[in-house]
């Protein structure tokens, strides 16, 4: 992955800096798919009764409270 490019960089500081909603939502749109990739790993080892939705609303729940903790000027890629 590399560096972010500029529109990247500029969505990243638009939600630390101001909490854009809109690119809030970008953002939980190109991570979706790292809930989705734990949720199919982690249900595989689970009882049949423990819901892929369930995993997937917790899983989205942890992705926004990342995007909120997540701190910029560490110079870590967010993936």
């Amino acid at each position: 992955m590399g560096q972010p490019t500029y529109d990247e960089q500029k969505i990243w500081n638009s939600w630390i800096q101001n909490r854009d909603p809109q690119a809030g939502d970008i953002l939980i749109k190109k991570y979706k798919s790292l809930v989705s990739y734990h949720v199919q790993r982690i249900s595989s080892g689970l009882p049949k009764n423990v819901s892929k939705d369930e995993l997937t609303s917790l899983g989205m729940m942890g992705l926004f409270d990342a995007l909120n903790k997540f701190d910029i000027n560490r110079d870590l890629k967010f993936d």
